[in-house]
């Protein structure tokens, strides 16, 4: 009964050291980069074809991307974290925020079906307003930048990670 209460004991303090190491995570960090740190490209090499006043690129994880000249920005691809079945995320000028979408109709990718160009590590490509970029870990990050990259105050932004993704405005330190 000892050793039963002491194997307990044991299993119990490591669960609670294993529970505060994963409660120490800043859940309220900001999941987006600092654009800024990475490389600007020449968004020409980005125009595809007769489409021209849109760009095309795909990341380093697979995923087909665009930024429309009106602004609008979207990926297509199997997209970590998101609903079942969903296949783009995308925000599109009016829309309050990105969202996941579950579509047969693809809408990152370039219409005139010539390949895409990668958008390698650590640069970013830029439309008008719109800016994404691949970070070091392979993320996508799109942002609508009338607030600049990453701001707290915009809702029009995403980022799609290795293992999730993040829609929206990153969340508040004061708790709104």
């Amino acid at each position: 009964m000892r050793k039963l209460a002491a194997l307990l004991g044991v299993s119990a303090a490591v669960a609670g050291v294993v529970t505060a190491a994963v409660a120490s995570a800043d859940p309220l960090a900001n999941p987006y980069p600092d654009v800024s740190r990475y490389a600007k490209l020449d968004s020409e090499g980005f125009r595809l074809g007769s489409d021209s006043d849109n760009l095309w690129f795909s990341t380093p994880r697979g995923l087909n991307c665009g930024i429309w000249a009106d602004g609008s920005f979207g990926c297509n691809g199997p997209i970590p974290g998101s609903p079942p079945g969903a296949n783009q995320i995308g925000w599109f000028l009016g829309d309050g925020q990105p969202h996941f979408d579950s579509t047969s109709t693809v809408r990152f990718v370039n219409p005139v079906g010539l390949q895409q160009r990668l958008l390698p590590r650590n640069r970013y490509i830029e439309l008008g307003k719109t800016v994404c970029a691949v970070s070091d870990n392979d993320s996508v990050y799109c942002g609508w930048t009338q607030y600049r990259y990453g701001s707290s105050s915009d809702a029009g932004q995403f980022i799609i990670g290795p293992d999730s993704s993040f829609l929206g405005a990153p969340p508040s330190k004061d708790g709104s």
